[in-house]
């Protein structure tokens, strides 16, 4: 059809999209859906429809789906309220275009808003509505040209398309999550079934028609659809009181916190309850939480936050349900996931992994074998290897990585003594007992495996970050392949594999070790090399070769010596640089790039050592003078 030139009145109808299932905001979302949740002790869903009437809307509709319980409460409560809102529900979630057909009977002939229930924002969009006067205007979108991903194309305050290249250039905008839509635009939606406005908008925009890409002068907008973002949000709209202090606390209605907690930049639900012991900052606490330790990021009941199953190993290990109390802890670059349980004084990690990495399928079994050895590790309370989760002791977050500062450094040497007593027992004994155990570990330390850290290296950092040709590449690799031949001569024992500060933690004055998922048969000085050049670090000189000396005491003969710790120092640094590069590409793991500088002038320390490595300096000196080298 061809865009028609009905001009139409003042919008009086609207939808609030209130279905979606809240991923972002998992566990969270498992107990309140996104849309119910409070921004600043009001719903989101309250603020929406508020602003909508505020609008001059007379008649609103929400589309229900997950969550639905608590969907429909908030809806029985906002009519009682003043503001009736009509239900429509999903029994299949739509999407943001699914919802229009499904709600064709609501909607007539006039525009009607459509509304995202999981953004705040002030303002009065009457440019939106003046927008849509064009006759070749089929919607008027909200956008801002500064905040968020801006992925959409804009031009002469029309949509050019949807799908900017990123990083976002200039013309880009941010949908905001607030549209005016002509009742045509259900001729480009299918009559049933999920779909996408989006792909309508291409479809229209395709057949003649425009969409309006409007921009409200001096209004505030944002989207609170991850916790970060719903934090931010609560800092940015907190109450003129709270603005002039330098942080904020939302605590609501029937939470209760004690005097002595310390409590910053974070929200309390309803029904939470926040001891004197605790320490809360940037956080979450969910509703009829208990929580009397420190905790950042989101907390929920067990109910919300674990499988029946894993509620069951808990009860079974006299842990009370209703006041335990599940701390997601942020991503670590691994298809590993962990979630720290708090119940009064008694502290678990529950560790959810996916077998695509074989070593995690092995390391509950591995840690098993290590404990009964004697060897510092973590308790496993409850394995459940069927649904791919393992229960662990907590042991805290206090590691060598935390010792290393400059008021604590020195309180570091004596468990640098500790770490190199272990591992001694690690290379030594315990090494011969896995042999006659048969553990199930990962494949040794043979060509290949040295092959795939190399590539990792090549791939990720010279070619990604130096530009290098393949030719040069080629040289670069033929140079490693002669540090892997010069270890591959070294008799193998049991190592960690990843013996950095951070996998050390700090226990009762004791050191700890975790995350050795890597673990095998391989050169001794590999882990020495972990553990001295660790990019995370500055360890004194000083320290190093006594440290080296101490291990060298105790090592088994024919297992170690400088001459396999040089060789070993290259290697591990041409895997840390290759590894943090990787990580550095996935999403939200940015922050990886801030170590590869300090790894390169560890690479630097060892290569003067090496001076038959003419290539990896060539590395070293391309990444000093800040420039892609050019191909030659």
């Amino acid at each position: 059809m061809s865009p028609s030139r009905r001009l139409y009145p003042s919008p009086r109808k609207a939808i609030v999209l209130a279905a979606g299932y809240g991923s972002r905001m998992q566990p969270l979302s498992r107990d309140l859906p996104k849309a119910t949740m409070p921004f600043w002790n009001k719903s989101l869903l309250a603020r929406a429809v508020e602003r909508l009437y505020g609008w001059g809307v007379r008649q609103c509709l929400m589309n229900v789906h997950h969550g639905a319980t608590e969907v429909i409460r908030e809806a029985i409560d906002l009519g009682r309220a003043g503001w009736p809102v009509t239900l429509s529900f999903e029994p299949e979630i739509l999407g943001t275009g699914g919802a229009l057909p499904h709600a064709r009977w609501f909607l007539d002939d006039a525009p009607c808003w459509l509304m995202n229930a999981d953004v705040v924002l002030d303002g009065v969009p009457t440019g939106l509505c003046r927008a849509l006067q064009a006759p070749d205007t089929i919607a008027a979108l909200w956008m801002h040209a500064t905040r968020g991903p801006r992925t959409v194309c804009c031009a002469d305050g029309y949509v050019q398309n949807f799908r900017a290249p990123q990083p976002a250039a200039p013309g880009t905008a941010t949908f905001c999550g607030v549209q005016l839509i002509r009742p045509e635009l259900l001729e480009y939606l299918p009559p049933r079934g999920f779909a996408s406005i989006i792909a309508a908008y291409e479809q229209a925009m395709a057949n003649g028609w425009r969409v309006a890409a409007h921009q409200v002068p001096g209004t505030r907008w944002a989207d609170v659809g991850t916790p970060t973002q719903y934090l931010a949000a609560h800092a940015e709209w907190a109450p003129a009181r709270a603005q002039r202090a330098t942080h904020f606390v939302c605590v609501a209605s029937g939470a209760r916190v004690a005097a002595k907690a310390r409590v910053r930049d974070s929200v309390i639900w309803a029904g939470a309850q926040v001891g004197p012991a605790a320490r809360i900052e940037h956080a979450i606490i969910g509703r009829g939480v208990r929580v009397n330790t420190r905790v950042t990021g989101m907390v929920v009941k067990a109910t919300d936050g674990l499988t029946p199953n894993e509620q069951s190993a808990l009860e079974s290990a006299g842990w009370r349900l209703d006041a335990t109390a599940v701390n997601p802890l942020p991503p670590r670059g691994s298809n590993r996931s962990f979630l720290r349980l708090l119940f009064g004084r008694k502290r678990a990690m529950l560790v959810r992994y996916q077998t695509a990495r074989r070593e995690n399928a092995y390391y509950a079994r591995q840690t098993r074998f290590l404990w009964q050895q004697g060897w510092p590790v973590p308790e496993v309370i409850h394995d459940c290897p069927a649904e791919q989760w393992t229960l662990y002791a907590d042991l805290g977050d206090d590691s060598l990585l935390q010792r290393m500062t400059p008021r604590t450094v020195r309180s570091a040497r004596a468990y640098y003594d500790q770490v190199i007593d272990e591992i001694g027992r690690l290379h030594g004994p315990i090494s011969r007992q896995a042999r006659r155990a048969r553990v199930p570990l990962m494949p040794p330390f043979t060509a290949a495996t040295y092959r795939y850290e190399r590539q990792l290296f090549l791939t990720h950092f010279v070619a990604a970050r130096l530009g290098w040709s393949p030719t040069r590449r080629s040289a670069l690799d033929r140079e490693l392949r002669l540090v892997a031949a010069h270890l591959l001569k070294v008799r193998p024992v049991l190592i960690h594999r990843d013996l950095q500060s951070s996998n050390i933690l700090l226990h009762r004055q004791r050191v700890q070790f975790i995350d050795f998922q890597g673990m095998r048969y391989g050169p001794a000085a590999y882990d020495l090399a972990s553990l001295l050049c660790d990019p995370y670090v500055a360890i004194p000189a000083r320290w190093q070769t006594a440290l080296r000396r101490r291990y060298q005491q105790q090592a088994v003969p024919g297992t170690f010596s400088e001459e396999h710790y040089r060789w070993a120092c290259v290697q591990r640094l041409v895997q840390v640089l290759g590894a943090l590069a990787r990580l550095a590409e996935l999403p939200g793991c940015g922050h990886f790039d801030r170590h590869l500088p300090v790894a390169l002038d560890r690479l630097q320390q060892a290569l003067s050592a090496c001076p038959e490595l003419t290539r990896l300096r060539e590395v070293h000196a391309a990444c000093s003078k800040g420039e892609r080298v050019a191909d030659g």
